[in-house]
């Protein structure tokens, strides 16, 4: 049981997360296979279950039925689905880049004091949740499923949040840090809250994300691509937006 005990603890510590509940489950077979085998060799009554094996195939057959019966209750009336779970998820991450670059349009003139804080956390939230999502995304790929979106699209879809949530949370932190100078002039000379770019971007993204959530296709036309909406509104500067370090510092 010693031996039985160091090799339930490795377990417990290093296996990855999704076999806990197998080593969960073994290290209490294994108890209660030496437990009930004790009290029958020591005190022994009517109705024991017996000793080792007996008690082992028992355990194996209660937890068996335990399965079909859980199995059963689970797939009727509606199987449920990691693909559906996850889609949901990054839809909510793509309305949280929506929010956060709304957020930018509404307080890039003033920022308020808790602006970097809510920035920072936001977008540590965001990456550690896309983050822990790629190893089961990869796993969709055994679900049974007849809809386009499958594991690959699921992949390119986290990896693409991911470079949302890193490139506009680098966005709003150096627009707090620039001067209010240089500020009005980056927000002039990129064209990033004009009315025409704010609403082609975040039509884009909300129909996204009502796509990934109604499993529907994305419309045929779409404003896309922004980079070119973004130069379309951008306001033209004379002599561009360089700035040597010591005009920067004044």
């Amino acid at each position: 049981m010693a031996v039985a005990i160091v090799l339930m603890m490795w377990w417990r510590l290093f296996a990855p997360p999704e076999h806990l509940p197998a080593g969960v489950m073994l290290a209490g077979t294994m108890y209660i296979v030496v437990a009930y085998s004790w009290v029958d060799s020591h005190i022994p009554s009517y109705g024991n279950p017996g000793v080792g094996y007996t008690v082992f195939w028992r355990r194996l057959l209660l937890v068996l039925c335990g399965f079909a019966v859980a199995a059963v209750v689970t797939a009727f009336p509606r199987p449920p689905s990691g693909s559906r779970q996850y889609r949901r998820l990054l839809s909510d991450q793509i309305s949280t880049v929506n929010d956060r670059y709304v957020l930018l349009v509404s307080t890039w003139r003033s920022p308020p004091d808790d602006y970097v804080q809510v920035t920072e956390n936001e977008a540590l939230e965001s990456e550690k949740l896309l983050h822990s999502l790629i190893r089961p995304i990869s796993m969709t790929k055994y679900e049974f499923s007849t809809l386009n979106i499958d594991s690959k699209t699921l992949g390119k879809v986290c990896d693409l949040c991911n470079t949302l949530n890193l490139r506009i949370t680098q966005l709003l932190l150096s627009i707090e840090k620039l001067p209010p100078p240089l500020r009005i002039r980056f927000m002039r000379h990129t064209g990033v809250t004009t009315e025409g770019l704010l609403g082609d971007v975040t039509n884009v993204l909300t129909l996204v994300q009502q796509s990934l959530l109604t499993e529907s296709p994305l419309p045929a036309v779409l404003p896309t691509p922004l980079i070119t909406k973004a130069r379309k509104y951008r306001e033209p500067m004379e002599g561009g937006f360089a700035e040597t370090g010591s005009s920067i510092r004044d």
